[in-house]
C-alpha cells in the first residue's frame, strides 16, 4: 500500500487495542468528546465500531500483530 519506507513512516499513526480504540482515542485527542459532554450528552452512546467501520473502509489501514494490538496507517 505505501510503495516506499518514507510512506510508511509518514502514515504510521501508532499502535492501539483496537479500530475502535484509535476512533476513540483520535476524536478525543481532538476535543470532540469533550465538546460532545459539555452539551450534556453521554459519550457511552457513540458507537465506536461504526466510526471505526467506516473510517477503516477508506481512511485508514489496520494491521492486527497480537491479541488486542493493531498498527494503524492513514491511507491518504
Amino acid at each position: 500500500h505505501f510503495g516506499e519506507i518514507e510512506g510508511f513512516e509518514d502514515r504510521y499513526m501508532g499502535v492501539y487495542e483496537s479500530e475502535e480504540d484509535f476512533a476513540s482515542e483520535t476524536l478525543e485527542q481532538q476535543g470532540l468528546t469533550q465538546k460532545i459532554q459539555e452539551l450534556g450528552l453521554m459519550t457511552s452512546y457513540i458507537d465506536w465500531a461504526a466510526i471505526a467501520r467506516d473510517w477503516f473502509s477508506c481512511d485508514y489501514l489496520s494491521e492486527q500483530t497480537a491479541y488486542q494490538e493493531v498498527y494503524v496507517f492513514n491511507l491518504h
